[in-house]
Order: structure tokens, then C-alpha cells, then sequence
């Protein structure tokens, strides 16, 4: 019992910490031993039901000749062996093998993100280490660990895979590079000085003799990162064509941007820090609080709506292009919003709320007043024929239905319930912490992303042979 509370909190402080990380419900599993007795059948612990799609593809890999139980019995690990079968696109799969953890195969959804998965790979690693305790110390061990997960782990995640891949182990005094310049980072961007932060660029080398950047314009004496107010003031000297440069913790000079490419970019925009790492964007980071750099949000006309698909190309384009800036804002400003996209007559439809006299043509000039109008309580109607805000402030009604979820709130619900009633019309449903919804005809036509509901713990967990064959 004491093991799957354990594996419980763990796995809600990973959910926990991956929703705030990226900004997006993220649901996690894990199959695994925690003893060489169970090595023949292995615990399923899933409470989300995010493997119920799955199975097929889980039962594929154990059956087949990759399967690490088959490679490696457990009674014989000399060494730690990891690997990451792709089971699909949308679910991130790492499996270790080991005497301390025995066998653990863990389970992350996979979103649409700039950022590397190797992000996801520290997430769990980091997930691990409160269930290498013996059974006896599960339990405060266990419940620091989940609470960190769930509060403070981005900076430990970000931290490895920079260290991992700029500063190694290896290396002398690597740990502690990584470590000085991050917090570095983050205190250069959180501190406003003249009431604003700060903007430019800093290009970071690691300390390897071998690999020295040229500076084109040195320092006679460098500078230690961590004095915050002098980093701050290059940086302001810092431009579209210059940049600072750093060896480890100190800064060193400057150089022309196309002069030096660095491992490691940090980019400042008024207090909002961006990371690169080898050319592949890392993370942002946000007074303190660090997000993985998202795609940018779609929508699908063709694939994900019937009334709209019937518009001209053109048109279509406008509309998509239109609509995902918007919601692209939303998301990014926390808001919640629901569009009433009309391909029929929205002159005739009969809306409860504040009707232009004249509707506004929507475009580059036009967006930020329609995102501010779509802050205000209720929808926004939309003529996506001719791309025009009709009216603001809109009040939904509509006879309740079997599927709603009562749980999900006014703006949901309402939005379904008009749905149903309602020809020639998309409802899309941005909820304030991220999810996108769209429903057509009152059923729901796309979801981007579902709630993660996991308040029960499992303290009986079905063995992967009962669990795959079971409906």
C-alpha cells in the first residue's frame, strides 16, 4: 500500500509540474517492478486513463524482440540500461532498467513544443529519484519529492539538460557553471531596473580551452555573471547586430552576431528571458517561472469543422490565419474567450449583446482591439465570410444536454448549449489555463488538450497481463 501511495504522489507532482511547464494539462503513467520477485509481470499504474488508447501498441512492444524485459532479466542488471521506444507521436515513452529502480516504464503526453524532449527525459528522471527509497522512507521522502516535482523542478530539469549538453560532468567545475549561470540569467531578467527589465543578447561558451570564441571587441578585465547591475548595462549596448559574451561565468567582451555562433543563447526582451541551446529554442523564463517555448496554436479548418470547410480557399486562409493569432494571444495572456465563427447570415441571428453599428474589419491593425473586446464577459461574433466583428459581449443560452460537463463552467457549457441550437456556426472555447475547444452542432468537433482529473489513489494496481487484456 505504502508503494502505491508512493508512486501516486509522485506521479501528480510530474503531472503537476509538466502542466505548468508547458502550459498545458499533461497526464503521465507508469508500468513498472519495484522487485526482482515481480519480474515476470509488472504494476500498471494509470488513474487518467491515458493508456487506455494505447494497448494495442503497449501489448505490440512487449511481445516483441526489443522489449527490454526480454533483453535484460532483472536479477542480472550489471548496469542501467534506458531506452525510449516510440509507441506514437502524442505519447512519450522511457523505460530504465536498473538495481535501483528495477524496471520502470514511464508514460508523458507528448505536446506540440519547440523545446527538446530531452526536457522530458529530466522530468522523469527527476520523477525517479523519490522511489529509489527503501519502502520504510517512502514516505516523507516521497512527499518532498512529489512537492517538488509539482513546485520546483523546472530549474533542476533546465539546469541538467544545459549541463548535460554544454557543460559535462566530465568537465571541471561543470555542475557548478550551470548552476552559477542560470540563476544568473534568471536574476538578470527578474530584476527591473528604471522600472522595466532589461533587453539584448548573451552568447554563453562553456570553459574548454579547445573551444574559445574570437571576441571581437574583449573586455580588458571580465566581468563575473552574477553582477547583475553591470550585465544588466551591457546589455542595454547590445543591439540587432551585437551581442555580449560570456566564458562560463564571466563576461568577456563583445562580438558581432554573425561572427560567433555559442552553444548556449540568452535572449532578454523587458524582463522575458528565451533560451537556446544548440540552435533549438530551450525555454522561456517568466518573473522566475520557466515554460517550455509552445507551437503555436492551429486551427484545422478541413480536419476540424464541416460548416466552415465549405469556404472559399482564400477565405479559409484568412479566417485560420486570423483566428490563431487571436488564440495564440489568449493563451499567451491567460484569458479566457469564445469566438462565434458565422458562415451563414450573422446579420439575422438574434444576440444578446453589444451590436456594432458598423462592423469592423479584422486585421494586423485591428487584432489588438478584438482581443481586448474578446477579455469582456461573453462571446465575440464573427462573419467569417467577410471577416468582420458583428458584436462583443454576447450572451449564450440553449437547452442543456446529455454530454455537457457541468464541471467545466459557465463559458463551456453555455457555449455547447448554443452550439446545438444553432446552423452554420463553430463555437471555439478558449478556457483561461490553456485548453481549446470547439463544438459544432452541440458535439464537440476538436479538443486541444483535456483536463487532468487525478485525485484517487490506486492502492490495488491490476499486473500488465490482467491490464492488457482487459476491456
Amino acid at each position: 500500500m505504502q508503494r502505491s501511495l508512493s508512486v501516486h504522489i509522485v506521479k501528480q507532482g510530474l503531472q503537476s509540474g509538466l502542466t505548468k511547464f508547458f502550459g498545458r494539462a499533461t497526464r503521465a503513467a507508469l508500468i513498472y517492478s519495484s522487485d526482482v520477485a515481480e519480474a515476470n509481470d509488472f504494476s500498471v499504474y494509470d488513474t487518467t486513463g491515458l493508456l487506455e488508447k494505447y494497448k494495442p501498441d503497449i501489448s505490440a512492444y512487449f511481445q516483441s524482440a526489443d522489449a527490454v524485459p526480454r533483453q535484460t532479466k532483472i536479477d542480472k542488471i550489471s548496469e542501467t540500461v534506458r531506452t525510449r521506444p516510440r509507441l506514437s507521436n502524442d505519447l512519450y515513452c522511457l523505460i530504465e532498467q536498473s538495481n535501483d529502480v528495477f524496471f520502470h516504464m514511464w508514460f508523458v503526453e507528448q505536446h506540440q513544443s519547440e523545446s527538446p524532449v530531452s526536457l522530458l527525459d529530466q522530468w522523469i528522471l527527476f520523477a525517479q529519484l523519490p522511489l529509489l527509497r527503501p519502502d520504510g522512507e517512502m514516505n516523507i521522502g516521497t512527499q518532498i519529492g512529489g512537492g517538488r516535482l509539482a513546485e520546483h523542478a523546472a530549474f533542476d530539469v533546465v539546469r541538467e539538460v544545459i549541463m548535460e549538453q554544454m557543460f559535462p560532468r566530465t568537465l571541471a567545475g561543470g555542475q557548478a557553471d550551470a548552476e552559477i549561470v542560470l540563476e544568473s540569467l534568471m536574476e538578470i531578467a527578474t530584476v527591473k531596473e528604471e522600472g522595466s527589465g532589461c533587453s539584448g543578447t548573451l552568447a554563453i561558451f562553456d570553459r574548454n580551452p579547445t573551444g574559445q570564441p574570437k571576441v571581437d571587441y574583449p573586455l580588458k578585465t571580465p566581468v563575473a555573471i552574477d553582477k547583475f547591475k553591470h550585465v544588466r548595462k551591457f546589455l542595454t549596448a547590445t543591439s540587432d547586430d551585437y551581442q555580449l559574451v560570456a566564458i562560463a561565468g564571466n563576461i568577456v567582451g563583445f562580438s558581432h552576431r554573425k561572427s560567433i555562433k555559442s552553444p548556449l543563447l540568452a535572449s532578454f526582451d523587458r524582463g522575458k528571458l528565451t533560451l537556446t541551446l544548440n540552435k533549438v529554442p530551450l525555454c522561456q523564463i517568466s518573473n522566475g517561472t520557466f515554460k517550455a517555448i509552445e507551437s503555436k496554436w492551429t486551427l484545422d479548418i478541413n480536419n476540424q469543422t464541416k460548416s466552415l470547410s465549405r469556404l472559399d480557399a482564400a477565405t479559409k486562409l484568412r479566417v485560420q490565419e486570423f483566428v490563431n493569432k487571436l488564440v495564440t494571444t489568449a493563451r499567451n495572456e491567460h484569458f479566457g474567450c469564445t469566438l462565434l465563427l458565422d458562415s451563414g447570415e450573422p446579420c439575422k441571428r438574434r444576440l444578446s449583446g453589444q451590436k456594432l453599428e458598423t462592423p469592423v474589419a479584422l486585421n494586423e491593425g485591428t487584432l489588438k482591439l478584438f482581443s481586448d473586446m474578446c477579455k469582456v464577459d461573453g462571446a465575440v461574433h464573427i462573419d467569417v465570410n467577410k471577416l468582420h466583428l458583428c458584436a462583443f459581449a454576447c450572451l449564450l443560452d440553449g437547452e442543456s444536454g446529455d454530454t455537457e460537463e457541468l464541471s467545466r463552467g459557465a463559458r463551456f457549457n453555455s457555449a455547447q448549449r448554443y452550439s446545438r441550437k444553432t446552423e452554420d456556426m463553430v463555437v471555439l472555447v478558449v478556457s483561461e489555463d490553456g485548453p481549446v475547444t470547439i463544438f459544432e452542432g452541440g458535439e464537440t468537433a476538436a479538443v486541444i488538450e483535456k483536463y487532468v482529473r487525478d485525485h484517487e489513489c490506486k492502492h490495488s494496481q491490476p499486473k500488465l497481463s490482467e491490464w492488457l487484456n482487459s476491456k
